[in-house]
């Protein structure tokens, strides 16, 4: 984890001191070289997933298609969608989504986006918990033995999964394979060990089969990107003046860069955190990640040499602990810290930040003209954090930028139910 030091010459870091030139596009040639880095269009390639064998076999993205939308494998009210809904930029409206998906009144984090995820190299969600997209757990909002047996029973399901991950186990033996049970539970626990890893390895199919279908998200061709492509009507005067200030005197970039917009690494931009349980964000994960079976450098990857780099990124650190690593005038870096957000579609995806404390892209932009917050958070504000004594007119700019992000619709293929499976078990649309 790397926290930046603030450019004290942001006009000669973005590449605008006097005499350098404009080009047709209304950038300087070195601000150009800047922002065409961060263009998603036709051509992009998609990185690879290394540690997903599966990540780009078709047949894993329609399986994954099927159980992001079907609300039959999901104990509750929704499925996958109910949180990131395709109609509003991947995300969801509220700020911490109240549901009975994950058997609680409310979820304790702002629900990021599912869009552009294959951008991610490794760490995923606020805090970083889960190492690739598809460590994280399948079993949310039913167990990963309800969901094993839901889909061993299915006529449509069953041979789908085993035509691309092989043979189920026997599941008819419900003494093995108990009826409901997820990981760690006393029903996960009775079982054998073999028996526990078959569970493991189904419950990592599911993710990696979610995580090729969202592959297949991906926001692009937006009116940055085209401009950035030669339409110099794609942008408004407002956006040009917004992207010049965002790699420049707002620095934004030293964050939001690269495709998706974002540096992946972890921050504390002084947050307020409400009324809630006091949140220690990336501090936290370490000792999550440790007893974790399912992470990138385990069993269940498909390259845990590679997976390995990211657990290596957070130190173990006992729950009970937290309270005095992160409290006093000195607290340990990456207490209170977050993963920087993915910008791509950011004008549909209010609120923001980890709390969903943010209604508007202005609050937020204002949040760090201000200097960013200045109590109610847990641990050290970043060093980087100052003012930047924009004007209104400016944070007007760069909202107008921010909002040219958004890309071309997700086609209908996938960002619609799918016709695999019945249209009683689709989330709408």
């Amino acid at each position: 984890m790397t926290f930046k030091t603030r450019h004290l010459m942001w006009f000669a870091a973005a590449g605008i001191a006097g005499g350098a030139c404009t080009t047709k596009e209304g950038f300087t040639d070195d601000e150009t070289a800047v922002l065409s880095k961060m263009v998603i269009d036709d051509s992009t390639p998609i990185p690879v997933s290394a540690t997903n064998r599966y990540a780009d076999d078709p047949r894993a993205a329609e399986l994954g298609h099927d159980m992001f939308f079907d609300k039959r494998w999901v104990t509750g009210a929704g499925n996958c969608r109910t949180c990131h809904d395709l109609t509003y930029g991947g995300a969801d409206s509220k700020a911490r989504t109240a549901t009975t998906v994950f058997g609680s009144a409310a979820l304790s984090r702002n629900t990021p986006t599912v869009f552009n995820t294959a951008f991610v190299p490794g760490n995923n969600h606020w805090s970083g918990n889960f190492t690739a997209l598809w460590s994280i757990p399948s079993d949310v909002g039913s167990s990963a033995l309800e969901q094993a047996h839901f889909i061993y029973d299915d006529p449509y399901y069953r041979p789908a999964y085993e035509d691309l991950f092989g043979p189920m186990p026997d599941l008819d033996d419900t003494t093995r394979f108990p009826p409901v049970g997820g990981y760690k539970t006393a029903a996960w626990m009775g079982m054998a060990a073999d028996d526990q890893i078959a569970m493991g390895r189904f419950t990592t199919n599911i993710g990696k089969s979610i995580e090729a279908y969202e592959r297949k998200l991906i926001d692009k061709n937006s009116p940055f990107d085209k401009y950035m492509d030669g339409d110099e009507t794609a942008l408004s005067p407002s956006a040009v003046r917004g992207a010049k200030l965002f790699i420049g005197k707002a620095a934004c970039n030293e964050c939001h860069n690269g495709q998706a917009f974002s540096d992946f690494k972890f921050h504390n931009v002084g947050v307020p955190q409400g009324a809630l349980a006091v949140d220690y964000g990336f501090m936290a994960t370490g000792a999550f990640q440790a007893t974790y079976p399912f992470n990138s450098n385990g069993q269940f990857s498909d390259n845990p040499d590679y997976g390995a780099k990211f657990i290596a990124l957070a130190t173990p650190v006992a729950t009970a602990d937290l309270p005095m690593i992160c409290g006093g005038s000195d607290p340990a870096e990456g207490c209170g810290a977050f993963k920087t957000a993915r910008l791509r579609g950011v004008a549909h995806t209010a609120p923001y930040f980890h709390t969903g404390g943010m209604a508007s892209l202005w609050d937020v932009v204002a949040f760090y003209n201000e200097g960013a917050g200045t109590d109610g958070y847990v641990g050290h504000r970043d060093y980087a954090i100052a003012p930047l004594f924009l004007s209104n007119d400016e944070i007007t700019d760069i909202v107008a930028f921010l909002e040219s992000l958004t890309g071309e619709p997700i086609p209908d293929e996938w960002a619609k139910c799918p016709t695999t499976i019945p249209a009683t078990a689709c989330m709408a649309p």
